[in-house]
């Protein structure tokens, strides 16, 4: 989502440079964006640009911007603010212009409430909120990605074009992807790499898939039907509303609290 919204702006022809926040130390991560001057700490042999000079008129996307600490939070604040960086061991500004783009999958405004997450800093990166729901929530999507994976590993690992079964599809479609979307696009390349078939079918999925696949007996034990369901209505309800839980209790007409529950026992 951050690439197709640099690809389509006015500042496509520049620079988009990522992060992942909880990937690295901060001790790594400051110098990383900051940049450093010469001798700033033990390795740094000269002066570097960091991915706020580097990007100016592109963009950077910080992803996990949750997992920053309180203290990295302050300064980046102030980079937003000001317009402007310092290097590490530095001691003049420079003039940057960037599009941040920021991305997390933690409830930020619980961490802003709790303390764990500055107030300040979440007000100014939050101008425009997406929400992308998980890959269980939008199952209609999954036959477009597999095709998309399809075509990008077997370009990667030079494979002949094949396609995926109908069958391997619908099943595909009723799995909780608890990995999201990279689950699925590994299990693709899984497929492609291992199965010599010219069409992809539920008989190449790995064993620890196929005890469940749709042509298993299915249970009829009530508690299990129920949840079942629960699980199935909890999911398309969350993505009618697009994660909206007041919306989600009027349109289903059950209790807040209780609907509260039902996400977190379902879609954690």
């Amino acid at each position: 989502m951050a690439r197709f919204i640099h690809r389509s702006s006015a500042r496509s022809a520049e620079a988009f440079l990522a992060i992942n926040c909880g990937a690295i130390p901060e001790t790594l991560l400051e110098p990383t964006l900051f940049g450093y001057e010469k001798g700033a700490f033990t390795g740094a042999h000269r002066t570097t640009r960091g991915y706020f000079e580097a990007a100016s008129g592109g963009t950077v996307f910080l992803d996990e911007i949750s997992e920053t600490s309180p203290s990295f939070q302050i300064k980046l604040l102030r980079v937003l603010q000001e317009g402007e960086v310092m290097r590490v061991g530095g001691s003049k500004v420079t003039k940057v212009d960037f599009r941040l783009i920021s991305a997390t999958n933690k409830d930020i405004q619980a961490l802003v409430k709790s303390g764990a997450f500055r107030k300040d800093l979440f007000y100014r990166i939050h101008v425009v909120g997406i929400n992308v729901p998980p890959l269980r929530q939008r199952t209609e999507d999954i036959p477009l990605l597999v095709r998309h994976f399809v075509e990008r590993v077997s370009r990667k690992n030079k494979l002949r074009p094949r396609q995926f079964s109908a069958a391997l599809i619908d099943y595909l479609t009723g799995l909780p992807w608890e990995g999201n979307v990279r689950e699925l696009e590994n299990l693709v390349e899984r497929l492609l790499v291992v199965s010599t078939a010219k069409v992809i079918g539920l008989e190449d999925l790995p064993p620890d898939l196929k005890d469940h696949t749709h042509t298993a007996v299915p249970s009829l034990a009530y508690e299990e039907a129920k949840e079942a369901f629960e699980r199935a209505f909890i999911a398309k309800l969350l993505a009618h509303t697009k994660g909206d839980l007041k919306e989600a209790s009027r349109v289903s007409r059950l209790d807040l609290s209780s609907l509260y529950r039902k996400k977190n026992r379902y879609l954690p």
